[in-house]
């Protein structure tokens, strides 16, 4: 995001295939986009430059314009950590059916009772329609981080068990000879 001038604002993303992996906001606003939301979670994302008659032209108004309901983006400079928490709190309220505006301000109050700053959670805000829906779902209990380990760990116990019992059963057979 450079706030001097919309020509060297860009979105960046994976380079490959002879593209430089930065998008316009030209180009973003030639997308077709059916989105009910696009989240920005980068730095100063929701800035850009003051169009006198046009307001702030940066990386938002193009994804509006290209089909996008809602935008929620950053203000300013935000550490990845304090991202991540905060992200996962908007989509866990988004998950829970509330409207873009709605989850923002409870991924916001959960991050002031983790004892999160101001710099961490004021830095968002949506662009657009803040009373979208978005149709999301709870990952179900599988697609937790600890549930496959702990699955893993109960396979081993399983076929350990089985082999003590096997072995024991072996054992008296021979005994009993």
């Amino acid at each position: 995001m450079d706030e001097s001038t919309a020509a060297r604002t860009a979105l960046a993303l994976a380079p490959g295939e002879g593209e430089s992996g930065f998008v316009s906001p030209g180009e973003l606003a030639t997308l077709r986009l059916d989105a009910d939301l696009v989240v920005l979670s980068g730095c100063r994302t929701a800035r850009g430059v003051v169009v006198e008659g046009e307001g702030v032209q940066g990386l938002t108004a193009p994804l509006l314009q290209a089909g996008a309901r809602s935008v929620v983006a950053t203000s300013w400079r935000i550490r990845d950590q304090a991202t991540v928490a905060f992200v996962k709190s908007f989509y866990d309220a988004l998950a829970r059916d509330l409207p873009v505006a709605d989850a923002l301000r409870v991924a916001k109050l959960d991050a002031l009772g983790r004892g999160a700053g101001p710099s961490d959670w004021a830095v968002f805000t949506a662009v657009g329609d803040p009373l979208v829906h978005v149709p999301l779902r709870k990952p179900p209990l599988f697609a937790s981080r600890w549930v496959g380990p702990v699955l893993a760990l109960a396979v081993v116990a399983a076929a350990a068990a089985a082999a003590y019992f096997i072995r024991m059963r072996r054992l008296r057979t021979a005994d009993a000879r």
